[in-house]
């Protein structure tokens, strides 16, 4: 329990979460005084350091690595930050408000004395924190069905050399990367899933098996991968540019890619060049009549024959997705099975020819719409033009 003042100036008493119960603070180290500091870390960015002072009972923070300056906790240079059930979140501000606050007495330094800053660092990214508040909802969003229970998250690395191993990645985890920033990451660990949102400037390097062997990347600009392992699927969605490089045949099978502006896909063993080029952009400078919207359409890329090709996907009456040629090669094949069947059965066939009725005019009521709120013109609904769909 801990005295504080309320607004009216009574004195109530308040529980808190105990010092070590709060994630985000690790120590203590000790710096070239014999302070006792504990450090909120960051790779590749500003470690937030906290003590406090014996001769006031204040705590105190600083972003200053020498800890030439301190400022004390009650004053603050923002004023937002709230989160939920006493516990502070991921930023410094919520931490500072929670010590000035709280006042938690100074934890005592471990028997073995206190530990070096850069094993601080390493535990604290081996061990990382749980999602945030309202992350969780997003990442179960972005990866469907996963379990969040279930994911490791590696988020807002900069300028980071990573190798990820069983230490911090576990088979059953889904991996998850978000928001990096000019960093290098190789997985060493087995995994279930591999998922890359809003990173930029990264390269992945993939040795450890993925179960699913289903990696899927979201919203990433300048991505290299060096796949390693088999990747059956790679899905790309809303995309700059990636570089896909997978070390053979066998570690391919596909790649289902949607409003992404540039992707180099090298499977080495095809007749063609090991390399492709392909992309929306790519798609619209040699095909500039195809119309190609980046929230709607889906292509896949995969071996057919001895080549790398990319199709459209299209969605027969069911929802399946197929492409046009496989739809076509389905349809022949079903009519070549009809027409065996009725040989053997003595059975002949006999198509009927159906005379097609008038089309309405364009700017007419859709007949579909008749009777409906929406009246939407024929040209807008039933009688739109198809898109044409073609080997790419």
């Amino acid at each position: 329990m801990t005295s504080v003042e309320s607004g009216s100036g009574e004195t109530v008493e308040r529980a808190y979460m105990p010092f070590s119960d709060v994630p985000e603070l690790r120590g203590p180290v000790k710096n070239e005084s014999g302070l006792a500091l504990f450090v909120r870390p960051a790779r590749g960015m500003t470690n937030m350091f906290y003590t406090r002072m014996e001769t006031d009972g204040q705590w105190y923070w600083t972003p200053d690595q020498a800890q030439a300056f301190w400022m004390p906790c009650s004053t603050l240079l923002v004023s937002q930050g709230k989160w939920a059930g006493k516990k502070p979140a991921y930023f410094n501000v919520e931490i500072i408000q929670w010590l000035n606050d709280a006042r938690p007495e100074l934890p005592p330094a471990p028997a073995a004395g206190a530990a070096e800053l850069a094993a601080l660092v390493d535990d604290f990214f081996a061990r990382p924190l749980p999602p945030k508040a309202g992350e969780a909802a997003k990442l179960n969003a972005a990866l469907g069905t996963s379990n969040i229970q279930s994911t490791a998250v590696v988020r807002n690395e900069r300028g980071a050399t990573l190798a990820l191993g069983e230490a911090r990645v576990k088979p059953k985890d889904t991996l998850v990367f978000k928001n990096c920033h000019q960093c290098h990451f190789t997985i060493d660990a087995y995994s279930t899933k591999v998922h890359i949102d809003d990173c930029t400037d990264c390269s992945f390097t993939f040795c450890g098996k993925v179960v699913s062997a289903v990696a899927e990347m979201y919203k990433c600009s300048n991505v290299t991968l060096d796949v390693r392992v088999p990747i059956k699927t790679l899905q790309i969605e809303g995309c700059d540019t990636v570089r896909a490089t997978f070390d053979s045949l066998d570690s391919f099978h596909s790649v289902v890619w949607a409003g992404t502006k540039a992707l180099d896909l090298t499977v080495p063993g095809v007749a063609q060049a090991d390399t492709v080029h392909i992309g929306v952009d790519v798609l619209r400078a040699r095909h500039p009549n195809m119309e190609i919207r980046d929230d709607i359409d889906q292509f896949i890329t995969r071996v057919v024959g001895d080549e790398l090709l990319s199709e459209r996907i299209v969605r027969l009456d069911n929802g399946f997705p197929t492409t046009e040629r496989e739809r076509k090669a389905f349809e022949e094949k079903q009519e070549a099975n009809a027409r065996a069947f009725a040989k053997n059965a003595g059975l002949k066939l006999v198509r009927t020819e159906h005379k097609e009725e008038k089309a309405p005019a364009r700017n007419s009521i859709c007949p579909c719409e008749i009777g409906t709120k929406e009246h939407k013109k024929y040209k807008h609904c039933c009688g739109a033009v198809k898109k044409e769909e073609k080997l790419l």
